[in-house]
């Protein structure tokens, strides 16, 4: 897994092998317009840490939740203006402004690698809600969602790992190295004057 800290000592593995899935030509466009809107916005906001969208709906394509991978359904972009696919179980999510999208309905997205320069998570299926195994066995942890700690206590299967963190302990400690990293990094970003 990613490295992050345990409540005794900092650990450093190395990252998560990326699972390869199968997308649909949908996902796969979306993916491509967002990675080019992102490029553009790069240029056009470099050294500004604002953001702000332009909305034209003249402009959205028309996305039914028909049109979405798996029942996805659709949710709003990050500037509220057009409807696209919901993220889908293991695909990426959150992100600098939203720009990775938002997770489909009955999944979080949850931030495991905190030294990522994107804040960047993965759609899981939140914990507790789809136990798949006959005596499913009761486990707490924490897991950073939405740039807070969410810990809780939930029956879940013997081989499943719902939770990133043991204790709200050790997600508090490394949700203040990811804001730490976050904000190193927005320095960096900021121009300094002559």
């Amino acid at each position: 897994g990613p490295g992050y800290l345990s409540a005794s000592a900092y650990v450093n593995t190395t990252p998560i092998t990326h699972v390869t899935r199968l997308m649909t030509a949908v996902t796969e466009a979306e993916m491509l317009r967002t990675v080019a809107v992102m490029a553009v916005l790069c240029v056009v906001l470099r050294g500004s840490l604002a953001f702000s969208c332009v909305c034209s709906p003249a402009e959205c394509e028309e996305v039914e939740d028909a049109d979405c991978p798996r029942g996805a359904g659709t949710v709003w972009d990050p500037c509220g203006c057009c409807k696209v696919c919901a993220r889908t179980e293991g695909e990426p999510c959150g992100g600098p402004y939203g720009f990775y999208g938002s997770c489909a309905s009955g999944l979080q997205c949850v931030v495991t690698d905190i030294m990522a320069e994107n804040a960047e998570g993965i759609c899981t299926v939140i914990p507790g809600t789809d136990i798949k195994c006959g005596v499913p066995r009761l486990v707490s942890g924490c897991n950073i969602v939405g740039g807070h700690c969410r810990c809780d206590k939930v029956p879940t299967c013997p081989d499943d790992r719902p939770f990133t963190f043991k204790s709200m302990k050790e997600c508090k400690m490394n949700l203040a190295v990811m804001i730490q990293h976050t904000h190193s990094i927005e320095e960096e970003l900021t121009p300094r004057g002559p």
